[in-house]
């Protein structure tokens, strides 16, 4: 195998884009530590809880300004042949991996849409449902990973137990990114107002860059007047316990998805952003989960209806769950880091 030096992770985190990048790229980096390889987070990080768990991790942490261009933040770190730099946000384009290219270091690009004509980079990951379906135009010794097979799940979850026993409470979990723009969250308070059917025991989590969080709260008044018992959290550090506690999980269709699917939870899932399409009908075609679409064309009173039908329906739960566990198990992280190693 291969040495490395270093790994250099660049991803940005900030009320607009949410964490989900910089959380990836989070699960990949203490894959790499625990391989004895120091690391180096650089970005527009501005998300207080997303830094102090990666620097209590014990990752290099280097805070960039919004404007800062690749060649800025390369000329800071002296990489060289032997580092690594993993690139991941919507904003790079192949000038930004040609630069990195042209410093020295081999590059590993995470990616969800394939938009760029071309990728110049040493590895290519998609971890997403869809991502063996895309044509990706790539330099001829590119290594691709492609599939949930490659699912940079973080360490919490791959301790954990994603074995789920049959009970009768009706527990939701309500997940929506790590900042909530769009306030959705104040939406699904409304819908909880309109399930009649049963009482449910909810945890809300509004994410550590969430600005919705006291409108929430205002909202979750009147859903508990129905008997619904409502706890509503920034953020946990307790994830893989959240989802094991749920018998179903209302979630945005970003990298949490990954998450669900290895825990087993059968979820009901809504698009928050463009690059969540793909994930929300990928998820539906393969039977571990029910999309609503986008969240902008879900009223409270069909997300109450579609809430209720699957509290109900328990055979539907169930087989969600089995088929989750075999596409997700864990290893993803793992597998990259091999890869880099191996290159």
């Amino acid at each position: 195998m291969a040495s490395l030096n270093k790994v250099y992770f660049r991803a940005d985190a900030y009320p607009a884009i949410g964490t989900g990048h910089v959380m990836r790229c989070f699960a990949l980096a203490n894959a790499v530590m625990a391989r004895a390889i120091p690391t180096c987070f650089i970005g527009r990080i501005e998300d207080s809880v997303v830094m102090e768990r990666i620097r209590r991790a014990g990752h290099e942490l280097i805070a960039l300004d919004a404007d800062a261009s690749t060649s800025a933040w390369l000329a800071t770190t002296e990489t060289s042949v032997g580092d690594w730099v993993v690139l991941d946000g919507y904003e790079f384009g192949i000038d930004d991996h040609a630069a990195i290219k042209k410093a020295g270091p081999a590059l590993l690009v995470i990616d969800d849409t394939n938009e760029l004509s071309s990728y110049l980079c040493d590895v290519l990951l998609n971890q997403n449902f869809y991502a063996s379906d895309l044509p990706y135009s790539c330099m001829d010794q590119t290594r691709l990973l492609l599939g949930p097979r490659y699912a940079l799940l973080r360490d919490e979850f791959v301790k954990s137990s994603p074995i789920r026993e049959s009970r009768s409470s009706a527990r939701l979990l309500v997940s929506l990114g790590g900042s909530d723009p769009h306030g959705v969250g104040v939406v699904v308070m409304n819908a909880l107002a309109s399930v009649v059917d049963r009482e449910l025991d909810v945890l809300v989590l509004t994410g550590s860059s969430g600005g919705h969080f006291a409108q929430i709260e205002v909202e979750a008044v009147k859903a508990r007047k129905f008997g619904h018992r409502i706890e509503i959290q920034a953020f946990t550090d307790d994830m893989p316990g959240a989802m094991a506690w749920a018998d179903v999980g209302l979630i945005g269709a970003g990298t949490t998805s990954l998450e669900v699917a290895y825990m087993g939870l059968p979820c009901l899932v809504l698009i928050l952003a463009d690059n969540q399409i793909k994930v929300a009908n990928a998820m539906q075609e393969a039977g571990i989960a029910e999309s609503f679409g986008w969240y902008e064309d879900v009223s409270p009173q069909l997300m109450a209806c579609g809430i209720s039908a699957l509290f109900a329906d328990v055979s539907k739960r169930n087989l969600m769950t089995n088929l989750s566990k075999k596409i997700v198990d864990g290893a993803g992280a793992q597998r990259v880091v091999d890869t880099m190693l191996g290159y």
